[in-house]
């Protein structure tokens, strides 16, 4: 009896997804040096950065539908919610390497939960929400928004550097939530007080941008290491942009995708 057939349900390695790339780390153990892996990393970011997406870009100039815009507002208060929650779970499992590694990862958090200048990011969505005519308390996320929250505490649950990468993806808040103020201020008659929230995203990774790659200068030394990172970047890039995209999407398409 073969092995496969002794073992219901063995995993058929020939159907894994770039299953050279898993051992990599076996030809190179101490990988490559860490400002040459970033730099690389800092590649996936940009290619897959939310700065790029449709929505973000017909917001700045007022083409997103109205009712693309009311979908983005009905799911934000959501991601204000989930996401500080998961990156504190992420923090959480940092402890053997510090306090102030753990201080420094909860930085959006805190933001998130009012405790760094600002009113707590949920309140604050909320009301951008109310603005455009939505309530979001009655709703669910999106697909794409909830794919997205839960990859991200996936990578998160299973390997400390993977969650670190991961949040890589909150640099970008600072470009794009300064883009979409301005759109929807400008073409959307949103009022300033109810915008507030996008001054908060906009601060909410912090020192963590510059940080981050000294932290996982660290904790990404070796090859298989360095590949957990690079999963987690693609991983959570991915589902990142597919979620912004989204919401110039129907209902419809996106069941379809």
């Amino acid at each position: 009896m073969s092995m496969s057939s002794a073992i219901p349900h063995a995993p058929d390695p020939s159907k894994w997804i770039n299953p050279p790339d898993i051992f990599k780390f076996r030809a190179r153990p101490k990988g490559i040096p860490v400002p040459e892996f970033w730099a690389k990393m800092e590649g996936l970011l940009r290619a897959k950065s939310a700065a790029s997406s449709p929505f973000v870009k017909a917001v700045a100039d007022g083409t997103a539908p109205r009712e693309a815009v009311q979908r983005f507002a009905r799911d934000l208060p959501l991601i204000a919610r989930d996401l500080p929650l998961i990156e504190g779970e992420i923090a959480s499992r940092a402890s053997l390497h510090g306090v102030n590694t753990v201080i420094l990862l909860s930085y959006g958090s805190t933001l998130a939960f009012g405790y760094n200048g600002f009113a707590p990011l949920t309140e604050l969505a909320e009301r951008f929400a109310q603005a455009m005519g939505v309530n979001s308390s009655t709703g669910q996320a999106s697909r794409r928004t909830t794919v997205f929250l839960a990859c991200v505490r996936s990578l998160g649950l299973e390997w400390l550097e993977a969650g670190v990468a991961a949040t890589s993806i909150d640099a970008q808040w600072a470009e794009v939530a300064k883009v979409l103020k301005a759109g929807l201020q400008k073409h959307y008659g949103v009022p300033v007080e109810a915008l507030a929230c996008f001054d908060a995203l906009a601060a909410f990774d912090g020192p963590r941008t510059t940080e981050r790659p000294l932290m996982l200068q660290e904790l990404a030394q070796s090859g298989y290491h360095q590949y957990v990172v690079t999963h987690a970047i693609r991983e959570s890039t991915g589902v990142w942009r597919h979620m912004w995209d989204g919401w110039l999407s129907r209902p419809a398409e996106e069941d379809a995708q």
